[in-house]
């Protein structure tokens, strides 16, 4: 369960990426955060975290399990695939309404997931407070759903608390992408 979790989580953040903010490829910046950083394997390891979700709603939704040794990278497929798979895992655990993200509820689930661990409070604060509005910035084709579970996850991972953050020069890695790449995400481009 939490494999698929991580895999989701990773998977959102290279969309977070992408879709937070309209990228400048010429832009040195933009380019290194487009993506994930540069020789660090299995990033989605280095926040510990349980899941928002059951191993058999990943399943159902079309999420691959991360196998454990699997160096393969995640394919995430289309933004209308993401999409979909996004309101799959919100509508099995009622957070769709009219089809539709339904703030309150998925705001009042991750209050819930976090009243059950506790070190991420602040973090899902911070999330709740920068996350959970209808104007997240990002491209058209992103759906809503889409930019929820990317901003969620970025703010998850920028704020993981020190007992859940995997100490390695690995991770430290990514722990310093994500703050190069912060800025990028606390006052997105216009």
């Amino acid at each position: 369960m939490v494999g698929q979790s991580i895999c989701l989580l990773v998977a959102v953040i290279l969309q977070v990426i992408a879709a937070e903010t309209p990228l400048n490829i010429l832009n040195p910046l933009h380019r290194e955060c487009f993506r994930p950083p540069q020789n660090v394997e299995r990033p989605h390891e280095c926040c510990k975290l349980t899941s928002f979700y059951k191993e058999e709603d990943f399943k159902e939704c079309g999420f691959d399990k991360i196998v454990e040794g699997d160096t393969s990278e995640y394919k995430h497929g289309p933004p209308d695939f993401q999409c979909t798979r996004n309101n799959c895992l919100l509508a099995k655990n009622d957070m769709l309404k009219d089809d539709k993200p339904d703030l309150e509820k998925i705001k009042a689930y991750i209050t819930n997931w976090a009243d059950k661990n506790p070190a991420f409070k602040d973090a899902v604060d911070d999330a709740i407070t920068k996350c959970i509005k209808e104007d997240l910035p990002g491209p058209p084709h992103a759906c809503l759903a889409s930019k929820l579970a990317g901003c969620l996850t970025f703010r998850l991972f920028l704020k993981c608390p020190a007992e859940n953050w995997e100490s390695s020069a690995n991770c430290d890695s990514v722990k310093a992408h994500i703050e190069k790449c912060k800025s990028l995400f606390e006052n997105p481009p216009q």
